[in-house]
């Protein structure tokens, strides 16, 4: 019932604001200001859980996929740390990287082995 009251609240907050205050059009910006007022405890909560909810399966099922595609027979024996990297390589393929970056950090690591 708190909840109820408490988006009728909300409601009446934004029916105040002046036409030239834009209101949110999407979920994360709604809990930023809702997060940012205080006074909105509950509504904060569930607009936090309805930001983080997929709307579909397909970044799921995208992950699975990649997953086929990278651990194949030939590299059935590749560690985790390095599988995670490779999915997250494959899956956002949309972004830049600055392979500099990548070999320098790279070059930061001891790679001596140890054989005793």
């Amino acid at each position: 019932m708190a909840t109820k009251a408490e988006f009728q609240r909300w409601q009446a907050y934004w029916s105040r604001q002046p036409a030239s205050v834009s209101r949110p059009d999407k979920a994360v910006d709604a809990l930023r200001v809702a997060s940012d007022l205080g006074t909105y405890p509950n509504l904060t909560v569930l607009l936090d859980i309805f930001a983080t909810i997929p709307v579909t399966t397909a970044t799921g099922e995208r992950t699975f996929s990649a997953l086929k595609y990278i651990k194949n027979y030939l590299r059935s024996t590749m560690g985790e740390p390095r599988l995670n990297g490779l999915a997250h390589l494959f899956i956002n393929r949309d972004i830049e990287l600055d392979y500099n970056l990548v070999i320098d950090d790279f070059g930061k690591e001891n790679r001596r082995l140890k054989f005793v």
